[in-house]
């Protein structure tokens, strides 16, 4: 396409797709990034960045005034937030949501699948084979995730007596989060909710926002809390609303929790038992 044969005079420019972009970052180290074309058109581009071992982020950027249709923007645009130039925008939007994905790292409820001593026997390429980049390994690479963040909950919530969370990396969705809930010790299945990490603060929900991860714990809690409540009172299914479109593509549940098979007699003992 046209977009691909773009060049911009940056030295952290390549003409890599997506693909190619996660395959030419996956020994470097983490936090190295690529600009590159981008599928949406000329008055795009996007930055590829590795958040983790094989886990990159594709952020899309819009740029704005240009002089015409192959020349570079003369500002850019991710989401709301604007920026005078390319360096400005890897210095104040990339950088800083690393940081954000640092101070999570440090949390004691943070969780890592594939560092879990549980499965040191178990090698990742044992388990999942070669990463060819294809669909196929990112959802058994997803799968492999979910049962451990169960099993990891499960266990928690037995050994305490109580209800148990963690935050994850989002495989899903790369540089945002995953808070991951079991209500109760017999609860089946798990309550997950995504977080955007965004360069200032985190995101949950509509309105919540978050300088920091233990704020976002505390918001995290307290709306589980006002989902209990209500339903406690009614004793009647709530319908989960449906999520609006992010900028990642398809449809996105930034409003409501994904739940795995949960029943509303499981919910409804939630605040008699308390979590951890």
């Amino acid at each position: 396409t046209t977009a691909r044969m773009r060049s911009i005079p940056h030295p952290l420019f390549k003409p890599l797709n997506g693909r190619e972009a996660e395959q030419y970052l996956a020994t470097r180290p983490r936090g190295d990034c690529v600009i590159r074309p981008s599928s949406r058109g000329m008055d795009h581009i996007a930055i590829t960045w590795k958040v983790g071992d094989n886990l990159f982020q594709h952020i899309d950027v819009r740029e704005e005034n240009k002089p015409h249709e192959n020349a570079l923007g003369l500002s850019f645009t991710v989401g709301d937030l604007s920026y005078s130039d390319l360096d400005e925008l890897i210095a104040l939007h990339v950088d800083p949501i690393m940081r954000k994905l640092d101070e999570v790292k440090r949390n004691p409820k943070f969780y890592d699948p594939e560092t879990d001593p549980l499965y040191v026997s178990e090698p990742l390429s044992d388990v999942l084979g070669p990463n060819d980049y294809s669909q196929e390994f990112r959802d058994r690479r997803l799968s492999l995730w979910e049962k451990r963040v169960t099993r990891h909950l499960d266990t928690l919530a037995q050994s305490t007596g109580r209800g148990a969370y963690c935050v994850s990396l989002s495989l899903a969705k790369p540089g945002s989060l995953v808070l991951s809930f079991k209500p109760t010790p017999d609860y089946r299945g798990i309550i997950k909710w995504t977080a955007r990490v965004e360069p200032n603060e985190y995101k949950l929900g509509e309105r919540g926002r978050y300088p920091n991860i233990s704020g976002l714990i505390n918001g995290f809690k307290m709306m589980q809390t006002k989902n209990v409540k209500p339903r406690e009172k009614s004793r009647e299914p709530r319908e989960e609303r449906s999520g609006r479109s992010g900028r990642w593509g398809g449809t996105s549940s930034w409003n409501a929790p994904q739940s795995q098979s949960q029943s509303q007699s499981q919910w409804n003992s939630t605040s008699s038992r308390g979590w951890n």
